[in-house]
């Protein structure tokens, strides 16, 4: 677990350079801004996942590549329903969204390693 470098990589990317290319209105931006952390997120575990060279192979290295995996893919679903947003309570809702989404993606790695860890035990 030597290079956690590989986590920020992604925020540092989605925060600073990708807005450089964009315009947006207030509403966009701030609703950018505060969710463009879940996908980022799912990028840096995906990246860390992949680029480990941890010994602990399921804990580590599997469990953060298929959160990452799985953050990404959910995260898709956020691009048509941006254009829903109206206004900053609609944009809090998405973010309590994504706050559950994030935890419940963390639960379903958890339960699939588990799951691939103790399949011959029982």
């Amino acid at each position: 677990m030597e290079n956690w470098s590989d986590i920020f990589i992604s925020f540092v990317v989605a925060y600073s350079i990708i807005p450089r290319f964009l315009t947006f209105t207030e509403i966009q931006g701030s609703l950018y801004y505060s969710l463009i952390w879940y996908p980022s997120l799912g990028v840096g575990l995906l990246l860390f996942g992949l680029f480990s060279k941890s010994k602990d192979e399921w804990l580590v290295t599997n469990t953060l590549t298929y959160a990452g995996i799985s953050m990404i893919l959910s995260s898709l679903a956020f691009i048509p329903l941006a254009n829903l947003v109206t206004d900053y309570y609609e944009m809090l809702a998405f973010q309590l969204i994504a706050s559950s989404i994030m935890l419940l993606m963390y639960l379903e790695a958890f339960l699939f390693i588990f799951r691939s860890m103790t399949e011959g035990v029982w």
